[in-house]
C-alpha cells in the first residue's frame, strides 16, 4: 500500500480562514483529494463547522456552540481573524458543506467533536439521507461515536482518531472500523494496520519532510495545512490521489451525476506551472 489521500486539514488552512466554505473548495481547487472538517451542534440542533468548543478564537463572536442558537451562527464573521479581505466569510452548517460538494470528486473527512447529545447519529443520518456513503470518512476521538455511526450505516466509513497506541488498532478491529487516524506512525505500526486490513491517516503534517517521511513508509492518508507541500510530494513521488466514485473531475462550481466507476487523478504542472489534473 502507498500514500494515496492528502486531505486539507480544515480546508486549506494556511491561506484561507479555517473550516469555511473558502478554505474547504480552495483545498480541493488545489489540488488535494479532499479535506478535513470539524462537526458540532448548535443549542437548536442544527449540525454545524467549528473546531473548537466556543466561537471565540475564528469569529467576531463569542459563547459556547452548544448554548448558541443557530439564528446567532448564522450572524458571525468567520473570515476577519485571518484577514480583512476574508471579511463576511461565514459558519457553514454541516448541510451546507454536504450539499455543496454531493458528488463533486473530492473526499469528506468528518470529525464529530465530542461533548454534543445524539451527535454521531444526526451526522451518520444526514450522510446517509443524501446518499453519500460513498464519498465521506468520518472519525473521533469519541471511538463510542464511530460504533454509532456504524450502526446507523455500516456503509459509511469510520475512523478511530488518537494517537501511536496498539489499542487503536485493536479497537478498530474488534469494532470493524476501516482506518486509524493518528499523530504518528512507525513503519511497524503502519505495517501492522495494513496486515489486518486498515487504512492508515496520519495529522498534522505541515512541512515537505515529515510528508515525504509519511510517503517513505507508506501512510494511506496525510492531513495537513499547507496544500501546495501535498502538491509538491504528489509530484515528486508520482502519487495518483484516490477520489470518490463519481463521474469526472470538475470544477467545484457545479454539481455531477454519479457513475459507478473510480476515477484516479495524476497531478502534473502546466507550462505555467500551474497545477492541473489529466485522468
Amino acid at each position: 500500500m502507498e500514500t494515496k489521500y492528502f486531505f486539507g486539514h480544515r480546508g486549506y488552512s494556511t491561506l484561507y480562514p479555517e473550516n469555511t466554505m473558502l478554505a474547504f473548495k480552495k483545498a480541493v481547487e488545489t489540488g488535494a483529494c479532499g479535506f478535513e472538517l470539524d462537526v458540532v451542534k448548535s443549542s437548536d440542533g442544527v449540525l454545524f463547522i467549528m473546531h473548537d468548543d466556543t466561537v471565540d478564537r475564528t469569529t467576531n463572536g463569542t459563547g459556547k456552540c452548544s448554548k448558541l442558537t443557530w439564528e446567532y451562527i448564522q450572524t458571525l464573521d468567520a473570515g476577519s481573524y485571518k484577514d480583512a479581505a476574508f471579511a463576511g466569510e461565514g459558519v457553514p452548517s454541516f448541510e451546507q458543506v454536504l450539499d455543496f460538494f454531493n458528488r463533486i470528486n473530492c473526499w469528506i473527512l468528518i470529525e464529530i467533536k465530542d461533548g454534543y447529545t445524539d451527535i454521531a447519529s444526526d451526522v451518520a443520518k444526514m450522510i446517509t439521507d443524501k446518499g453519500m456513503e460513498n464519498q465521506v470518512k468520518i472519525q473521533s476521538f469519541n471511538w463510542d461515536y464511530m460504533d454509532t455511526v456504524k450502526s446507523v450505516n455500516p456503509y459509511i466509513c469510520t475512523g478511530l482518531l488518537g494517537y501511536i497506541i496498539f489499542t487503536a488498532q485493536v479497537k478498530a478491529l474488534v469494532s470493524g472500523h476501516d482506518f486509524l487516524s493518528l499523530n504518528s506512525y512507525t513503519q511497524a505500526t503502519i505495517n501492522h494496520a495494513h496486515t489486518n486490513g486498515l487504512e492508515t491517516f496520519v495529522w498534522t503534517e505541515n512541512t515537505a519532510n515529515d510528508i515525504q517521511n509519511y510517503v517513505d513508509i507508506n501512510v494511506d492518508g496525510i492531513i495537513g495545512n499547507d496544500v501546495l507541500l501535498f502538491m509538491d510530494s504528489a509530484f515528486a513521488n508520482n502519487i495518483i490521489q484516490c477520489y470518490p466514485i463519481t463521474q469526472t473531475v470538475a470544477p467545484v462550481a457545479y454539481r455531477q451525476r454519479k457513475e459507478t466507476k473510480r476515477i484516479t487523478v495524476k497531478l502534473s504542472k502546466t507550462a505555467d506551472k500551474e497545477w492541473a489534473r489529466s485522468i
